[in-house]
């Protein structure tokens, strides 16, 4: 997952991961231009999991 994010494997700041997953949205958004619904799908994703991970974690 975190891949997805071009993250380090240690990143433990969720601010960090908040602000790249904003980055991506507006990216691969399907009504943008160069959009792409399957990237912006897949980072929904894993980004809701990377917010279960961190709530548990803390």
């Amino acid at each position: 997952m975190l891949k997805e994010f071009n993250l380090p494997i240690d990143t433990t700041d969720f601010n960090v991961i908040k602000k790249k997953y904003r980055k991506l949205v507006k990216l691969y958004h399907p009504d943008m231009a160069n959009g792409d619904a399957g990237k912006f799908k897949k980072i929904q994703e894993d980004y809701d999991i990377l917010k279960i991970y961190m709530n548990q974690a803390s």
